[in-house]
């Protein structure tokens, strides 16, 4: 139940984040169906840790189409135990060995628009990745499967999983040129800037530039040259979306797939080439290599396919840029990977998963400690699972990072944590009361009655040192002092209950109760003060 309760407050808190972050003049951000990802089926050659690997994998190159939104099925999630005692699921089907059909009706039970899943293999040196795909609601039309294969070209933990991202990337582009036809392209928003938060007040790093397709190639020749197949695939595909008309870029990741042994993958990407107006020449001499590579006539690491250049067709246009000084870019590539961060951190809290949110947000902290938006949410998100004493942590990082907000934004601020704070609050009072009333009536034991008011003494105290360090504007600042003693009486209420169970001490019981009646009275003084305001 406690779970629970954090996960529901926890949704509210993000839903007052996400609103607080929303500019009246904006028009509402498109959301993006959300996909329902299962634990990659483990096949031969294939252990625990890659399989976990290939899950992820698929979670974000299903992202990255910007048509959908991923989310990784977890059995033991308080939504699925919730649904398995409402008997709107059953524990087979959450079962590992489930079937995929299974897997579809678990994904509609639980309210999402897609399942899917991988199954990965290892046989020769070639890892094989079949992916599927459905709509929860459609029929066999709406089911989608695709299988590719890449060559680890070499041994270690690192090849096999640089292999399987080639060709889970290759079989998710396959299923999206299917599936999402009909889709919109969804860009993934920045995280709030100073106008669309609670801070109004430009303090902070501008969000970077989107990254242009020059950039995508800079990186992928740098990670071709290191030996990073996988990764350079990745960085070519982004730099062909980023500029998907110029066939330069096209014939470059053709090469990359051929050094990978991806040659379905490559002569498909060979043909698109030409059909957008790729010389003939650069055509025939890729093709040529390809054919080499896979005659085993030439090593899949040579050089790379060289484009002419001189002229101004299209197919020869120049496709890198110089590479910028390592001392200047990498603040810049932090930042924009703190940013990155913060929206990985944003997805997870939307769909309700507030502990990997926190975990994403302290990544981008130690990426850019400078950037005072993630302390804030990392605070908040903390603040919505009732971890107050982290949440306490953060806000103190905060005021070190931005030690002068302004007005407006303190007072912005204390609206979002106040009402999480209230909510947690109402919520332990309640069942501090009924917990007591239970003991009475003798439905629970002493020593369930006794852990439960030790445990809630502990959170209560946390929260009432949590309201210390919590900026408050000037016209709260009585409510705010009012809301301070009652969760403080309250504690003392639970310190005074537990001295009780421990002595039998009649006095001690009587004291609690007194404790208890004064809280209630200054939550009446809040009412009133906030009622007036």
């Amino acid at each position: 139940m406690r779970c629970g309760r954090m996960r529901a407050v926890g949704a509210v808190a993000a839903v007052l984040f996400i609103a607080a972050m929303a500019v009246p003049v904006r028009a509402a951000v498109q959301s993006r169906p959300v996909v329902l990802v299962f634990d990659t089926v483990a096949g031969d050659g294939v252990d625990k840790t890659l399989a976990k690997s290939s899950t992820r994998a698929l979670c974000e190159y299903l992202r990255r189409t910007q048509r959908v939104d991923a989310i990784a099925f977890d059995r033991d999630s308080p939504i699925v135990l919730r649904a398995i005692m409402d008997k709107q699921l059953t524990a087979d089907q959450v079962a590992s060995y489930s079937s995929q059909q299974e897997r579809i009706a678990v994904a509609k039970a639980l309210a999402y628009d897609y399942a899917a899943g991988s199954e990965l293999s290892i046989k020769d040196g070639v890892v094989t990745a079949k992916v599927w795909l459905a709509k929860v609601d459609g029929g066999k039309s709406d089911r989608w499967e695709a299988s590719s294969q890449a060559s680890t070209g070499g041994t270690g933990e690192r090849g096999y999983d640089n292999a399987m991202q080639s060709a889970t990337s290759a079989s998710v582009l396959s299923i999206a040129r299917q599936a999402f036809v009909k889709l919109p392209s969804v860009p993934e928003s920045e995280p709030a800037t100073p106008s669309q938060t609670t801070a109004l007040t430009p303090d902070q790093p501008p969000a970077p530039n989107p990254p242009t397709a020059s950039d995508y190639l800079g990186q992928a020749d740098a990670s071709l040259q290191a030996g990073d197949v996988a990764v350079a695939i990745q960085q070519y595909q982004q730099a062909v979306n980023a500029d998907p008309t110029n066939p330069a870029i096209r014939l470059k990741l053709v090469d990359a797939y051929g050094r990978k042994g991806m040659y379905d993958q490559a002569y498909a990407e060979l043909d698109r080439a030409e059909k957008i107006g790729a010389s003939a020449d650069a055509i025939a001499a890729a093709r040529d290599k390809l054919n080499a590579m896979r005659s085993g006539q030439a090593a899949p690491g040579t050089s790379p396919v060289k484009t002419p250049t001189g002229s101004n067709t299209a197919d020869q246009q120049p496709t890198t840029t110089e590479p910028t000084p390592r001392a200047s870019s990498e603040p810049k590539s932090a930042k924009a990977s703190a940013v990155a961060k913060m929206k990985e951190g944003d997805r997870l809290w939307q769909a309700n998963q507030p502990d990997e949110a926190a975990e994403a947000y302290k990544e981008a902290i130690k990426l850019d400690p400078s950037d005072w938006r993630a302390y804030e949410r990392l605070a908040l998100v903390d603040a919505s699972m009732s971890l107050f004493g982290e949440s306490r942590a953060a806000l103190e990082q905060l005021a070190k990072v931005q030690p002068n907000p302004s007005p407006q934004m303190i007072t912005s601020r204390y609206q979002l944590f106040s009402k999480v704070f209230e909510q947690w609050f109402a919520t332990l009072f309640r069942q501090l009361d009924r917990d007591s009333a239970d003991y009475e009536a003798k439905r629970i034991s002493r020593e369930s009655y006794y852990s439960s008011v030790k445990g809630l003494g502990l959170r209560l105290e946390s929260m009432a040192k949590f309201l210390d360090v919590l900026p408050c504007p000037e016209d709260r600042k009585a409510a705010n002092l009012h809301r301070s003693l009652a969760c403080g009486l309250v504690a003392q209420a639970a310190s005074s209950l537990r001295d009780y169970l421990e002595t039998n001490n009649a006095e001690s019981k009587s004291n609690a109760d007194t404790f208890i009646a004064q809280a209630k009275k200054e939550l009446e003084n809040v009412s009133k003060l906030e009622s007036g305001q």
